[in-house]
């Protein structure tokens, strides 16, 4: 018997396209702390309405700084002893 994959299942690591419900998916994604990092930083730019290019650094530095809108936020998010601040 030889069953064949169809062309939208195959995928190039194990052969087979991998299941992600979108449920479970959106509830980790909700959870996870770059996501949480990408709202803040969204949050922070959505409100100055000036666009930002820069390093990792600089935008640490600008999103916890004094005139910050989500500076306690990004803290508690790069808080050493969080999982977020080992990313």
């Amino acid at each position: 018997m030889s069953l064949q994959i169809p062309k939208d299942l195959q995928a190039y690591r194990y052969g087979i396209d991998a299941y992600q419900n979108p449920e479970i998916l959106k509830a980790m994604n909700e959870i996870a702390p770059e996501f949480r990092l990408l709202e803040l930083i969204d949050e922070h730019f959505n409100e100055r309405k000036v666009e930002w290019s820069g390093k990792a650094s600089a935008l640490d530095t600008e999103l916890i700084g004094e005139h910050s809108n989500v500076s306690s936020q990004t803290r508690t998010l790069f808080d050493p002893t969080t999982v977020a601040a080992r990313i």
